[in-house]
């Protein structure tokens, strides 16, 4: 009986690959990876490239990667010279958080549309229709820059859009400013505009309602928001009551009249009132001076000036001049007399600063001596030498 002869051959692909591929604790820069299955050595893959060659284990951190932006992972078994078909996930890295201000946002860089950017969103809450907020860009008003526009939708359709998150910090105050175009026009849709929220998730469930915006002028929120009379852009700021993470988010109200447009989002800190430096003198007549000095921070848009002769005076025992210009001007002086001023900020609801450490010194110009029938006797004077009135210098410092 002839000898028989078997020969086996492997079946292909049998190479097992992994059952499950999951990602978990996505940051900005990486991500945790975790599988299950295959044969206990894998090559892994990002983004169509390997990144790792005969990998022993079933958890990877990824690291080095951007922020915003989407990836696909693929884990292999490596089984010998076989190896098996991939296992795949998807997912997208979170943006950084804002942590540098003032930050702002005056939409230049968007095409006309809906607004899309994956730091923000952008999403229909509910009513009829699926329309979201969009970047407008024909000139509205005075305003013929890129704005971002809530469409006119049906009544009570409602629009959420997220600012990106921001890290605030502790022991700082912050505001949100917002510019908006309020509409003398459909003033009986009197609940139509944007109200303004801050959330510590990004969910408008248990935020902090900050304001409503009006898109119509003679409505009012509480004093928060001013019943403006004529038609126009406004800007309007709002304290933020909370640090840490932070996410500002407004929430568009429909009525049915028409759309509402907004521009130039910024969040600053909210800095303490700064004392002015440096008081100089500028200019004198024979009843007023007019005085310069150095802002103590970016913005500041009214003083006081608080002047008397006596250079020991203490100046919260005067009564200032408010002034609204730099260089400002005091009137009402005497002539040829020599004052010491101080100049303070009005910062509005944050106060006044302190005074300038500095005081300026300066002379108001003499009167014009007349050609006829001037004398001077110099029985005012006593013995030895006399300073006599100098006009209209300045000499500023301490």
């Amino acid at each position: 009986m002839p000898k028989a002869e078997f020969t086996y051959t492997a079946a292909s692909g049998t190479c097992e690959k992994p059952a499950t591929l999951e990602y978990s604790n996505v940051t900005s820069s990486s991500v945790d990876l975790a599988w299950t299955g295959g044969s206990g050595v894998y090559n892994i893959d990002l983004n169509d490239n390997i990144i790792e060659q005969s990998y022993q284990g079933s958890t990877y951190n990824l690291t080095n990667l951007e922020a915003a932006t989407s990836y696909t992972v693929k884990v292999q078994s490596v089984c010998g010279e076989e190896t098996s078909g991939w296992k795949t996930v998807n997912f997208t890295t979170p943006c950084d958080a804002v942590t540098t201000f003032p930050w702002s946002e005056n939409f230049e860089s968007y095409s006309s549309g809906n607004f899309t950017d994956p730091c923000w969103v952008n999403e229909h809450i509910s009513g009829n229709g699926t329309q979201i907020f969009k970047v407008y860009t024909s000139t509205n008003g005075s305003n013929s820059t890129y704005q971002l526009q809530l469409p006119d939708m049906s009544s009570g359709t409602m629009t959420k859009l997220r600012l990106p998150e921001m890290t605030l910090t502790t022991g700082d105050s912050y505001l949100f400013s917002i510019d908006v175009y309020r509409n003398t026009s459909g003033t009986s849709y009197t609940s139509e505009g944007v109200r303004v929220f801050a959330s510590t998730n990004g969910e408008i469930e248990g935020a902090t309602e900050l304001g409503f915006l009006y898109r119509n002028c003679g409505q009012t929120d509480g004093g928060v928001v001013t019943a403006e009379t004529s038609t126009g852009w406004y800007t309007y700021e709002f304290p933020i009551p909370m640090t840490g993470t932070c996410y500002i988010v407004l929430r568009g109200e429909s009525q049915y009249g028409s759309a509402t447009y907004m521009d130039n989002f910024k969040v600053k800190k909210e800095l303490p009132c700064v004392k002015p430096s440096n008081p100089t003198f500028v200019s004198s007549t024979t009843t007023s001076a007019t005085l310069s000095w150095t802002n103590g921070a970016e913005g500041q848009t009214a003083w006081q000036i608080a002047y008397s002769t006596n250079p020991n005076f203490n100046p919260d025992e005067v009564t200032p001049v408010d002034v609204t210009s730099n260089p400002g001007t005091i009137n009402g002086l005497t002539a040829s007399t020599s004052y010491y001023a101080y100049v303070r900020a009005n910062c509005g609801d944050l106060g006044y600063s302190e005074w300038s450490t500095a005081y300026c010194q300066f002379a108001t110009a003499c009167d014009v001596i007349p050609a006829l029938g001037y004398s001077e006797n110099f029985y005012s004077y006593t013995a030895g030498n006399n300073v006599l009135p100098t006009c209209s210098v300045g000499i500023c410092g301490p």
